[in-house]
């Protein structure tokens, strides 16, 4: 006689179904907590070791030199601006209303407003080419216009632009040889423009 399997009874069934469903809600709860007690801070991941920086002997910060250092400040009170220049340029005030800084390869001329007198460059001959740039003065652009010449050496350029107070402003280059390297020519150059950067309108 062979032996006969009893059936599973519908009680134990759901008794089964019952358990798995409240061991996986328990296992969710865990899981819940874990994760929420891991980024509250109450369990936290161990710190990764931070590199040591070795300190400089000195902590106090590198000071930035005045560009103007040993500069000197021509003010002009007919035509109300100031400016300044290198200790060792040339400057000639005598009027008023053209006043020439010289340095050893530039020139920087100012025009009084309205001044009526020669003063600056008035022309140039058929070696020359014509010479766009712009230039910083209190912030603002401008725009200047003037012309270079086509040797090297001797060199010349000048350009001038006028300036929101009505003064003129010309700047260039005299007789330089361009291939120098002691200065070279954009030492000399920006030299002269810092000079007319300067400019101050009081």
């Amino acid at each position: 006689m062979q032996n006969e399997v009893a059936p599973v009874s519908e009680d134990g069934k759901n008794k089964k179904t019952i358990y798995l469903i409240v061991f996986i809600i328990i296992a969710l709860i865990i899981l819940g907590l874990i994760i929420y007690y891991y980024w509250t801070g109450i369990v936290k991941p161990a710190p990764s070791p931070t590199p040591s920086i070795s300190k400089s002997s000195s902590t106090s910060p590198s000071k930035t030199p005045n560009n103007y250092d040993g500069w000197k400040t021509y003010s002009n009170s007919s035509y109300n601006y100031s400016i300044k220049y290198p200790a060792d340029a040339k400057l000639d005030s005598a009027t008023p209303g053209c006043v020439t800084i010289n340095t050893q390869y530039g020139h920087v001329i100012i025009r009084g407003k309205n001044y009526e007198e020669i003063c600056g460059r008035t022309g140039v001959g058929s070696e020359y080419t014509e010479l766009h740039e712009t230039i910083i003065v209190g912030g603002k652009n401008y725009n200047s216009t003037g012309f270079m010449s086509n040797s090297t050496n001797p060199y010349d350029e000048f350009l001038m632009f006028t300036h929101d107070s009505g003064n003129g402003i010309d700047y260039g280059m005299d007789n330089f040889n361009k291939n120098s390297s002691n200065p070279t020519y954009e030492t000399v150059k920006n030299e002269v423009k810092q000079i007319v950067e300067s400019f101050s309108n009081s």
